[in-house]
């Protein structure tokens, strides 16, 4: 058996102004409860991608990273395996491998 993880509920009255309303809001709330119940890191990561695409039969293009496949990527402000607070500190989200939000530093 494999944990999924993913969520498309929502408790209570919709709000727009709502933060918890944004895209990938319950998903980073459901990673929380996850690591604090003691789900390591690394099987968190796993259930919000591999396990994600493998269940929605779309791993052939989403869920990992590989060439020729869908560039979904949130970059961090710090190593999630290691601090699992910067999951709260993003600093750009890709979408087929174009910045929509944020901005990559000059190094």
């Amino acid at each position: 058996m494999k944990l999924v993880l993913g969520t498309d509920w929502f408790n209570g009255p919709v709000r727009f102004d709502d933060p918890r309303s944004l895209p990938g809001a319950q998903t980073l709330h459901e990673m929380e409860l996850l690591h604090r119940a003691g789900l390591s890191t690394s099987a968190i990561v796993t259930a919000a991608t591999r396990n994600a695409a493998e269940a929605l039969g779309i791993v052939d293009r989403v869920g990992t990273i590989a060439e020729g496949k869908l560039a979904d990527l949130a970059v961090l402000d710090g190593d999630l395996l290691q601090d699992f607070s910067a999951l709260q500190r993003t600093v750009a989200v890709f979408k087929r491998g174009a910045v929509v939000s944020g901005s990559l530093p000059n190094r």
